[in-house]
């Protein structure tokens, strides 16, 4: 009984797994079916922007890209740019090897053009929504292998040549930093030991007491001498000789 339900599934999965390749084969016609005579109009719409395009000059296609952005025309700008860096490669244009137009899922078109110049052939994309509006408009020069290898040894080159300039510069501004004095940190120290501007002005007011006690000694000893002049000799009335007057400073007075 399991294995006639199995043998059941597998037949109905096998059936909806035809059911939907046929579904797909089908849509994938629909897609890439298109009308003969739909399909050389729209050849022949590419064939007539190229042919436009191609006889431009530099001064034209820049006038044209200006006018393009002004009007916010984006694809068409982006197309122009597109060709304005790739004519440079081509060289002269000389004729149009194929032209083949597919429909797309949004219901649009894309043309491609293989278009032969005098350097290279180069491929040209063309696409159009379903009212005939450009969605799209690329170049896409063949370049040989050669030449792309070349190109990208040249890109390398460039690029470890910015590197090595940057790295220069830096061992540069390294190397600059011996001229800076060694001694500023030294200078700040001595800065923040400077003595506080109460005590600087507490200095001169020392000295001025200072000068204070001189001149009191000098007046004592002057009537010191004055006395000993009226007794006619260097002893006091009380036995007492002065030999000298001193100052003495504060902490010995304490003491």
């Amino acid at each position: 009984m399991k294995n006639y339900i199995k043998r059941i599934l597998l037949a109905c999965t096998l059936v909806l797994g035809l059911m939907l390749l046929s579904g797909c084969k089908q849509q994938e016609e629909s897609v890439t079916a298109l009308d003969p005579a739909l399909e050389e109009a729209l050849n022949q719409q590419a064939e007539n922007f190229i042919q436009t395009l191609t006889g431009l000059t530099d001064e034209e296609i820049e006038q044209e890209i200006e006018y393009a952005n002004d009007e916010q025309m984006t694809v068409l700008a982006s197309g122009l740019n597109s060709w304005k860096s790739a004519k440079k490669d081509l060289g002269a244009f000389q004729s149009v090897l194929s032209a083949e137009t597919v429909p797309t899922e949004d219901k649009g078109y894309e043309t491609t053009l293989n278009l032969q110049f005098e350097e290279r052939e180069c491929s040209f994309l063309y696409a159009v929504d379903r009212k005939n509006n450009t969605t799209e408009i690329t170049f896409s020069p063949d370049y040989t292998m050669g030449e792309m290898m070349a190109q990208a040894a040249g890109n390398l080159i460039v690029g470890m040549a910015m590197v090595f300039a940057v790295l220069i510069f830096i061992m540069l501004i390294i190397s600059l930093f011996k001229y800076i004095p060694q001694d500023l940190g030294a200078k700040k120290e001595t800065k923040a030991q400077e003595p506080e501007p109460a005590a600087e002005a507490a200095e001169p007011l020392m000295a001025e007491e200072a000068g204070n006690e001189d001149e009191i000694a000098a007046v004592i000893a002057a009537a010191i001498a004055a006395y000993e002049a009226d007794q006619g000799s260097g002893s006091c009335g009380n036995g007492l000789t002065v030999r000298s007057i001193r100052r003495v400073s504060r902490a010995q007075a304490r003491r």
